[in-house]
């Protein structure tokens, strides 16, 4: 396989545009940043990022609107190719504002067509068609044969998801018509590819649709071949091979994929990768290769995980299962056809969520553009009044002689003027209004929907019933800071051992509140379901459930989410077996000799349950081992008391005055330190805001 370099007309250009760069001062300079984002744009999306953002800070230095609303939209661009589709809003709203300011067309039809190409990703169809429809109006009334291209290719590739080929197809032939009056072979390579795509999802086993769709695969190859275009040219490769394997040479088609796992190869694309080993796993057991089949699956059933895409992971898993079946290894088949409906269940869970963050997405995004769009007809309302002001001083000065009677008619003029300003106004306030009740009632049903978790989180957490039942002296002090908290206890019984655990997890409220189920549930099949209960053996456990579960995700951000927690277990010949992640314990002991009590403290490790820099499983817990005493007073906390903020002095209340208040306190009943320490845990809070969730558990041996 040869290596294509950069070719001499793109090496030629980019030589171009640096040289460009290095004497343009000024506006000419902002020019020069936003070509070379663009030459990028298609070859490295960090370097397209990174010049649009330099065009930025210099826009706003020279104050070029124009230029600023651009390099918002190139910024737009780089972000979406990156995977940051938040940024990539923002950017292009700020875009739009200006865009509308300084009633820039060009700039604003581009953004809108962006915006809707996010919109197609996101699967969010009609809101995609809304925004591609804007720009190609605004397009059309420009007459930019070279944006309207694009505008009804994006429009066909819509279309062409729904499955509505004959549409998709009118809509590409109107781009191709355009694109083959220009020599941009990599646009119109694209568009043929597509053609071809739309004749192939249609071809089932109909010759001459494939041929078509041949045809035009073909054509787009040799353009890419022409243009060295490596990714394009791999995806022509994949597209001929699923036609051949539809006609049932299968020879042919794997030769085509081939080629392509070739070059994806070399440029260590693992998601082009992945896709010619399905390819090539599907032709070998089309064949009877079996065995060729089952190792090109498990291949890219690795990369899938490294890339952390689940839905090729599945699907791998599926194509596995069918494999073994065919062999007649039905252990491994039933092995990997589970893994397949367990992960699907998984993915279909995820797509609830994803669904629910694009419904948000949607809204945010209109709310803010129907804000911007206000806020600009009010300008040009502003506006407006402002040139018949200029136009009622030049009447003035022009035209002297009929003083009286221009004043007259001018004063009429601007009170008809004001009466229309009252009326867009009341209307204006009217609409706020009617956004601001329904923003009330969203945040009533919000706030019902988490009342309603507190019921939830309290129906799971265990009654101080059942403690007593387990624990028989036991009290807890649990104070949310929210309506739903981020710290939670739970205790199990097994044979005779008895297992207690209080966590304190990442955050707060809601998301403290997620976090808590997710530990909850973890305990339970770690406990309840694989028998473990060793203390550090728990932690070890934990830790992995909740590190391989917030793993990285598809942008390749970690997610930096964990707990600190405490877990105890007595065992049936009284010893107090405990291992802690940044939590200890404590224990109040009284002293043979005086009958006072002691502190005894168990110390936790200094590592959290969760994310660490290291990111490493497997991680090991130390496990203390103490006998019990009659009368000894194990304490369990989490840091919300200790932190909390007030006194004289509006300090932190700190541990070593908790460990004292416990102390004076140790020789009461249960009820009664409890009470007590409420109570100093009110006076010193006073007026001030709780800063975090606050729980304390007392056992009574």
């Amino acid at each position: 396989m040869v290596i294509l370099p950069l070719n001499f007309y793109g090496q030629s250009l980019l030589d171009s545009l640096e040289t460009n760069l290095k004497t343009a001062k000024g506006k000419e300079k902002i020019i020069a940043l936003l070509n070379l984002s663009e030459f990028y744009q298609s070859r490295d999306f960090q370097k397209a990022f990174k010049y649009a953002d330099k065009a930025k800070y210099l826009a706003q230095q020279e104050n070029d609107s124009s230029g600023l609303a651009s390099a918002y939209e190139y910024i737009g661009y780089a972000l979406t190719d990156l995977g940051e589709l938040v940024q990539a809003i923002q950017n292009y709203q700020k875009s739009i504002e200006i865009s509308l300011q300084i009633n820039d067309s060009a700039t604003l039809a581009t953004a809108y067509n962006d915006l809707g190409y996010i919109f197609e990703i996101q699967s969010l169809n009609d809101q995609a068609i809304n925004y591609y429809l804007k720009g190609l109006a605004i397009f059309e009334k420009l007459q930019d044969s070279i944006s309207l291209a694009a505008m009804y290719n994006n429009i066909g590739m819509l279309y062409s998801d729904e499955n509505r080929q004959t549409t998709a197809r009118e809509y590409f032939f109107k781009s191709l018509k355009i694109k083959e009056k220009f020599s941009d072979e990599r646009s119109l390579a694209t568009t043929l590819n597509n053609i071809g795509v739309s004749y192939l999802e249609e071809a089932q086993s109909d010759s001459l649709k494939l041929n078509e769709a041949e045809k035009y695969f073909q054509k787009s190859l040799q353009l890419r071949l022409k243009a060295q275009d490596l990714p394009g040219i791999a995806q022509s490769y994949l597209n001929l091979s699923a036609v051949y394997a539809k006609k049932g040479n299968y020879n042919q088609a794997k030769q085509y994929a081939d080629k392509a796992y070739d070059i994806h190869k070399i440029n260590n694309n693992k998601l082009g990768i992945i896709q010619a080993l399905d390819h090539l796993a599907l032709f070998n057991r089309e064949e009877g290769q079996y065995a060729i089949a089952i190792e090109q699956l498990q291949k890219a059933i690795k990369l899938a995980r490294e890339i952390n895409n689940k839905k090729i992971e599945m699907e791998g898993y599926l194509g596995l299962g069918k494999n073994y079946q065919a062999i007649g290894d039905y252990k491994n088949a039933a092995l990997f056809l589970k893994k397949y409906i367990d992960l699907n269940d998984s993915i279909q869970a995820q797509n609830i969520s994803t669904k629910i963050n694009q419904i948000g997405l949607k809204y945010e995004f209109d709310k803010q553009l129907q804000q911007k769009e206000i806020e600009h007809l009010q300008q040009q309302h502003v506006n407006e009044i402002e040139l018949n002001k200029q136009k009622f001083y030049n009447y003035i000065i022009g035209i002297s002689l009929i003083l009286v009677l221009i004043i007259t008619i001018i004063i009429f003029k601007a009170y008809r003027d004001k009466q229309k300003a009252n009326e867009i106004i009341l209307q204006q306030k009217k609409i706020v209004e009617e956004q601001r009740q329904a923003l009330q009632m969203a945040l009533s049903d919000i706030t019902d929907s988490v009342k309603y978790a507190q019921r939830i989180q309290q129906a799971i957490l265990p009654s101080l019933k059942k403690l007593k039942e387990l624990f028989n002296d036991i009290e807890i002090i649990f104070k949310p800071k929210d309506i739903v908290s981020g710290d939670f206890y739970w205790c199990s019984k097994q044979n005779n051992e008895k297992i207690f655990a209080l966590a304190d997890c990442t955050g707060h409220g809601v998301p403290g509140a997620f976090m808590s189920l997710l530990g909850y549930n973890a305990l339970n099949k770690i406990v309840n379901e694989q028998k473990i209960t060793a203390p550090n053996k728990i932690l070890t456990e934990l830790d992995n459930y909740i590190t391989s579960t917030l793993k990285k995700t598809d942008n390749n951000k970690v997610i930096r989410d964990g707990m600190d927690i405490s877990v105890i277990t007595f065992t049936e010949n009284n010893k107090l077996l405990m291992s802690g992640a940044n939590n200890g314990i404590w224990i109040y002991r009284k002293a043979p000799s005086s009958g006072n009590y002691q502190l005894l403290e168990l110390p936790a490790d200094k590592q959290p349950i969760g994310y660490t820099k290291s990111n490493q499983m497997n991680k090991s817990f130390t496990l203390h081992e103490i006998d019990l005493l009659p009368n000894d007073l194990i304490i369990l906390y989490t840091d919300g008391f200790a932190d909390q903020f007030g006194g004289i002095k509006n300090k932190k209340l700190k541990v070593k005055t908790l460990k004292n208040e416990i102390l004076k306190n140790a020789d009461l009943p249960l009820n009664q330190l409890k009470s007590n320490l409420e109570s100093f845990f009110d006076n010193w809070k006073g007026n001030q805001e709780q800063i975090d969730d606050v729980s304390l558990v007392f056992i009574k041996v």
